[in-house]
């Protein structure tokens, strides 16, 4: 939920440690976004994570279910747990 247009501090928050455990706190490490085509809460996190100062920022904007389509393989992720 870090890709709606506007978040509650915590959520930025929440979003920013994960960033962090996600790249071990490398800004240029490279963080990919996706959701399901036509969602364009990845790209908001996408453009978020630039914002941050993330500098290697991709998104996928096909989606999961673009993926798919295109036959390439997929595995379940599941978000850090937010505390709320």
């Amino acid at each position: 939920n870090v890709g709606y247009g506007r978040l509650a501090d915590v959520m930025q928050s929440y979003f920013r440690a994960g960033l962090e455990k996600a790249t071990g706190g490398d800004k240029d490490r490279p963080v990919l976004f996706f959701c399901i085509s036509g969602c364009w809460m990845s790209w908001n996190a996408a453009k978020r994570a630039v914002e941050y100062g993330y500098t290697r920022v991709f998104w996928y904007p096909q989606g999961t279910d673009g993926w798919t389509t295109a036959g390439y393989p997929i595995e379940r992720l599941d978000p850090e747990p937010s505390g709320q």
